[in-house]
């Protein structure tokens, strides 16, 4: 029983409008947030928090935040009612999350009941049950079978999330973004894809005993 915020794209100004509900609009606006990112990012999401009055704590992904006397911020991830993941980058997210306590506890925190998890833009892979990971890195990925997927956070067990799957910037990938999804649902035998672009957020959550989507 969980709120899960998923943005469709990358930068700063297609999200403040889900950052501002992800603050305002969901439980109260006092709550602690977890600002998850890599080391130098997200300054300017985190100057909107400090704008709408959230009070955040900022976890930057690395192996030092990982070490055994990191108890200050461990203590935070436990407070945290609100965790948000923007500008991560693949290797080095998924090395955290299995390189000690800091994130062993991360992974299991953001399960709890009545959490509210975010993520922005590409992270949003990360909240279903696989992601691909090379889609932006190899333009021939889809057409030559050499898509790389790896296990999420499974806080959407039956689904696979792709975020920029139209990016008006670039047609380099748009095979790899749309092959991605329908191959891991047939893969893993999920029952959902859910293809996400940039400039709108989704919403899942539970509400009278029923899952609930909102675009």
């Amino acid at each position: 029983n969980y709120e899960i915020i998923l943005s469709g794209g990358e930068g700063y100004a297609g999200n403040v409008a889900m950052l501002d509900y992800f603050v305002s609009e969901t439980s109260e606006v006092s709550d602690s947030v977890l600002v998850v990112t890599a080391p130098g990012k997200a300054t300017l999401y985190k100057e909107r928090l400090d704008v709408l009055g959230a009070s955040y704590a900022l976890l930057e992904v690395s192996a030092l935040a990982n070490d055994e006397d990191q108890i200050e911020l461990r203590n935070a991830i436990r407070t945290a009612k609100k965790v948000l993941f923007v500008e991560n980058d693949d290797a080095p997210f998924i090395s955290f999350l299995q390189g000690g306590p800091t994130g062993a506890l991360l992974s299991s925190h953001i399960r709890r009941n009545k959490m509210i998890v975010g993520f922005v833009g590409e992270d949003s892979r990360y909240a279903g049950k696989t992601f691909t990971s090379n889609h932006l890195t190899d333009a021939y990925a889809a057409y030559y079978g050499r898509l790389i997927f790896k296990d999420g956070f499974a806080l959407l067990p039956t689904s696979t999330i792709m975020s920029n799957t139209y990016d008006a910037n670039t047609t380099d990938y748009y095979e790899n973004t749309t092959a991605a999804v329908p191959y891991a649902m047939v893969t893993d035998k999920l029952r959902f894809g859910v293809y996400l672009n940039r400039n709108g957020y989704v919403i899942f959550r539970q509400e009278g005993g029923l899952n609930k989507w909102k675009s």
